[in-house]
């Protein structure tokens, strides 16, 4: 792989990191509902006449397939004709402009997303939404174009002038009441002073919406995951558990010696750890942090994703992200230290610890006038958000006291 900075870079591939990590964060993932992976498989088993085999020679070809248009500022084609055909098109076609087209989407997301007996099948995502840019993560999402401000529910083609490119993501009949939570989360860190971008949710046909706005568009931005950028420079890091909470604070100070990092970057981020914990979100790992910008200027991208997942028992994780549970009284002491390892003084994070109380205050009220479906483990998330309030007024208590 070649840079601006240098004409060769080598990555030793892996079977747990079969490419780049910046490519692959562009790769549909394995999740069984995702799907541009469904749709791109099927195409690749329709050339080859045989189902495509496990392995980095698939997953490549799924780059060469999706991997453009995607989230981020990174491109990649299997050849410059096919870069610039894809650069000169225009859009295919205004997704959802009739009525039969808008059913036909709402038809497939429902025979795919909520597993309806019908005849249509993965392949079909190309018919109804043209070229489609693979998307991350465990929850379906499509990336589309919407009216200015979200208004209305007509969709259209990724890249459509005029309009305003978002990120839909359809409920999943396994997580009942998710979006519901996540829009609520995302109102909760607007109310908190954190950048939020600009969303939406809203149903149509039984079928349950987030959407919301791509903030690595339109002017196209670099936009890489604390992941992506952490496992490029260090090759012992092939995975999400390779890194400890702890670690955090050495890397930023490291990464200042090769980028300009916005100031108060290590306040930024233990605040999305402390809102993270406060609200139940067992899922802020590093691929859901990003930093904005390039080497001359980087700050942390808008909160994305704050969906409480330790609703869901098989989500129930205090932190995504490891840490030596050994070295603490309890996982209250464990997020007061953590900031300090962050850099920030022993006040400071009792500061901002004292300020998440007082932004969350009204949180489990919130959660249960929160309009979910029965299914939805409300009654959980309560729990867990009554336990993190308790856990770290504990915390401070006894911080103050030993102070005194």
């Amino acid at each position: 792989m070649a840079t601006e900075d240098l004409p060769f870079y080598e990555y030793p591939v892996t079977e747990r990191m079969p490419l780049l990590p910046r490519l692959l964060a562009l790769v549909p993932g394995k999740n069984p509902r995702n799907l541009q992976r469904l749709h791109y498989l099927h195409r690749l088993q329709k050339k080859q006449g045989r189902p495509p085999p496990p392995g980095v020679d698939t997953e490549w070809q799924l780059l060469l397939m999706g991997g453009h248009g995607g989230i981020g500022h990174v491109d990649v084609f299997k050849d410059d004709q096919v870069a610039l055909n894809w650069y000169n098109r225009k859009p295919e076609r205004d997704l959802l402009s009739t009525q039969l087209e808008r059913g036909m989407l709402w038809r497939f997301l429902r025979e795919q997303v909520l597993d309806e007996p019908g005849d249509m099948a993965p392949q079909d995502l190309q018919a109804i939404l043209g070229s489609t840019p693979s998307v991350g993560g465990m929850i379906p999402k499509l990336l589309v174009s919407m009216d200015t401000g979200l208004e209305g529910e007509h969709c259209y083609a990724s890249g459509t002038p005029g309009k305003t490119e978002v990120l839909l993501k359809v409920e999943p009949p396994e997580y009942p009441g998710l979006l519901s939570l996540e829009a609520l989360c995302l109102e909760l860190h607007e109310q908190s002073n954190f950048e939020i971008p600009q969303w939406r949710q809203f149903e149509k046909d039984g079928l349950r919406f987030l959407a919301i706005e791509r903030f690595d568009r339109p002017t196209m931005q670099p936009m890489e995951s604390l992941f992506s950028v952490i496992a490029t420079g260090r090759h012992d890091v092939q995975g999400m558990g390779d890194i400890m909470l702890e670690d955090l604070g050495g890397i930023l100070r490291s990464l200042k010696q090769v980028v300009t990092l916005a100031s108060g970057i290590e306040e930024a981020l233990y605040r999305r750890f402390l809102m993270a914990y406060l609200t139940g979100n067992g899922d802020l790992h590093l691929e859901n942090l990003s930093l904005l910008g390039d080497k001359t200027h980087c700050r942390l991208a808008p909160v994305y994703d704050p969906a409480p997942m330790r609703a869901w028992s098989r989500h129930d994780l205090i932190s995504a992200i490891p840490y030596d549970a050994a070295q603490y009284h309890n996982e209250a002491d464990m997020f007061l230290l953590f900031g300090q390892t962050l850099g920030l003084t022993a006040d400071h994070v009792a500061d901002l610890a004292t300020t998440a109380l007082k932004d969350t205050r009204d949180y489990v009220d919130r959660i249960k006038s929160c309009s979910v479906p029965d299914a939805c483990p409300r009654e959980r998330l309560i729990q867990v958000a009554l336990r993190a309030r308790e856990n770290l007024q504990s915390a401070l208590s006894d911080s103050d006291k030993t102070k005194k």
